[in-house]
């Protein structure tokens, strides 16, 4: 009678190491596209990120220039606000450098003995100027607000009605760390003479246009651009989320897995004493083959 092979007598059958190539290739298919599909997203959304922090950056140095102009040409230096005979506030800073950033008409046409929200005056708050305002306050977009204030108060280079001149500005190379002009997130009409305290400012009581900068402007016309945001905004902005975590995530996956694949490749090797062997099944014998003792 001819033998038949028993289970327990053929040898253990142990499949090629080269599967984990194949699966890491696998993965590596849909992996690696998805990669770079995010990080080609991401830039896209930094270069307009980007633009709105050039954008604002520019407008408030241009604007701090015409400050400066302003309070150095104009008889009587310039104050941060008028007032009438009684002390009352009449026009803000901003329309009286108008002449200074190429608005001479409209400053002419504004009657300033008289509120900035007279009748009269009345008919220039749907004006919208452009240079006032911050491209990261999308809200106000199509609002004639603007979100440049400069810093007045004690220690400060503008106190109220008290006018400020050419003289006044320290020099470009003092590096002096008095705030200018700074932007905030509580925009006001354009033409409204409300700025922000430098106690207000001290006490970091006034919110940046966007989370992820705030433009400064110092009083020697030196401007700067503070990043900070804090650790959790990174899980509380869904851009963020998507243009760095969701990327970075995913690369430490795709390097987590394909060390994995290659050490369980190598490790499966012969070199490390597992003997390589077919996945091959063994062959059985043939109907008609025997070990000649039958």
């Amino acid at each position: 009678m001819k033998p038949q092979p028993s289970e327990s007598s053929a040898s253990p059958v142990r499949r090629s190491p080269l599967r984990h190539l194949r699966r890491l290739g696998g993965f590596l298919l849909l992996a690696v596209p998805l990669y770079g599909i995010l990080w080609f997203c991401s830039p896209v959304y930094h270069v307009f990120i980007n633009k709105s922090v050039t954008a604002c950056h520019n407008n408030m140095l241009n604007v701090a220039w015409a400050v400066s102009m302003a309070a150095g040409h104009k008889k009587g230096g310039l104050p941060a606000y008028t007032v009438d005979a009684e002390g009352n506030p009449l026009h803000s800073w901003r329309t009286l450098i108008l002449p200074y950033i190429e608005e001479t008409s409209l400053y002419k046409k504004i009657r300033l003995d008289e509120p900035w929200d007279s009748e009269y005056n009345q008919q220039f708050h749907d004006i919208i100027l452009r240079f006032y305002h911050c491209r990261s306050d999308h809200e106000n977009r199509d609002n004639p607000t603007t979100n440049y204030f400069l810093v007045t108060g004690p220690g400060s280079l503008f106190d109220g009605s008290k006018p400020t001149h050419g003289e006044d500005f320290p020099s470009r190379d003092s590096a002096s760390e008095t705030p200018l002009l700074i932007e905030s997130s509580q925009s006001v009409h354009w033409m409204c003479p409300e700025d922000v305290s430098a106690a207000d400012y001290a006490a970091d009581r006034v919110s940046p246009v966007s989370p992820y900068h705030r433009n400064i402007v110092y009083t020697d016309l030196r401007p700067e651009i503070l990043f900070q945001p804090p650790w959790w905004s990174y899980f509380s902005y869904t851009e963020l989320f998507f243009g760095h975590i969701l990327p970075v995530a995913l690369l430490c996956l795709i390097s987590l897995v394909t060390v994995l694949q290659f050490v369980r490749f190598f490790w499966e090797l012969p070199i490390f004493g597992n003997h390589f062997e077919s996945d091959q099944q063994p062959e059985e014998p043939s109907p008609g083959s025997g070990d000649g003792n039958a």
